[in-house]
């Protein structure tokens, strides 16, 4: 469950099943949280997009929370500019993956390098690998994540890398 804490509640729950030699997904879900469509990139697999507004990212197993976290970024707030905030920046980005250990998140640490004046973090939580970016360019950041999917997808899942479809779109230009 979600809480932007201006009133509005999310909750999504995601399953996925075996039928006709495909996953399918089934799911639920209230609030503004919903999955855009699922896509078959690699014919089987069901890939899906989650859409969210701003506010947070809650990860919760079996009524436990893996990580919670919660951004309130304000037009006109110190946060914007000072040193211990975005310090001007523009652009910023996270990536969650789980179940994450210490290979994983040195994976994702030798994966990226950020451009000149961007910064970024991988972080093991528990179980949760949680990377952020922050910069000025917002496809220096799809350059980030791209490294890191590359990188973390063949331990977490064991297939290769195969880019979502959305990225492999904004790689054509299109």
């Amino acid at each position: 469950m979600v809480d932007g804490g201006v009133g509005w509640e999310a909750r999504i729950e995601l399953g996925f099943e075996r039928r006709h030699r495909r996953t399918v997904m089934a799911r639920r879900h209230y609030g503004p949280l919903a999955v855009q469509k699922p896509f078959y990139p690699e014919g089987e697999i069901c890939h899906t997009y989650l859409i969210h507004p701003p506010g947070g990212i809650e990860v919760w197993r079996e009524g436990m929370p893996l990580l919670i976290e919660r951004a309130r970024l304000e037009g006109g707030s110190n946060l914007l500019s000072a040193h211990w905030g975005l310090m001007g920046r523009t652009v910023v980005g996270t990536l969650v993956a789980l179940p994450a250990n210490h290979a994983l998140l040195e994976a994702a640490r030798e994966a990226v390098v950020p451009a000149p004046g961007d910064l970024f973090s991988a972080t093991l939580l528990g179980e949760v690998l949680v990377c952020r970016y922050l910069g000025g360019q917002g496809e220096a950041a799809r350059r980030c994540f791209t490294s890191i999917w590359s990188a973390t997808r063949p331990h977490l899942l064991g297939r290769p890398a195969c880019y979502p479809r959305i990225w492999f779109h904004l790689r054509r230009g299109k």
